[in-house]
């Protein structure tokens, strides 16, 4: 399962599709198809993935951040030979608190 992330309603967030193998980062084949389906799509969604002429080892893929909620993503890979690769991630929305609500100050060399 990949990574879990916390954000705040009006965040920006990226999701990161990558190709691995045994040993290293390997490309996603060209042809392949991509679905990613959010649990909960009044909370956050994603667009249709392409992978692009070559393949890709890695793909940035926009997440459209709606509303507070946590809602799982689950990614299926299908290569042009039939092999199914999948993977998950949950992201949690947070609604932002009105006002301020604390500061920080940190020290560095000028």
């Amino acid at each position: 399962m990949g990574q879990a992330v916390t954000v705040n309603v009006g965040e920006s967030v990226v999701g990161v599709l990558r190709g691995h193998s045994d040993a290293n980062g390997a490309a996603i084949p060209e042809g392949s198809s991509v679905a990613i389906a959010s649990s909960d799509p009044a909370v956050a969604g994603v667009d249709a993935v392409t992978i692009p002429p070559g393949g890709a080892a890695e793909l940035s893929v926009p997440v459209v951040v709606l509303a507070a909620g946590v809602t799982q993503f689950d990614v299926t890979v299908t290569t042009p030979a039939g092999q199914t690769l999948t993977d998950s991630a949950v992201l949690t929305v947070e609604a932002v608190a009105p006002g301020l609500v604390r500061v920080s100050f940190d020290l560095q060399k000028a």
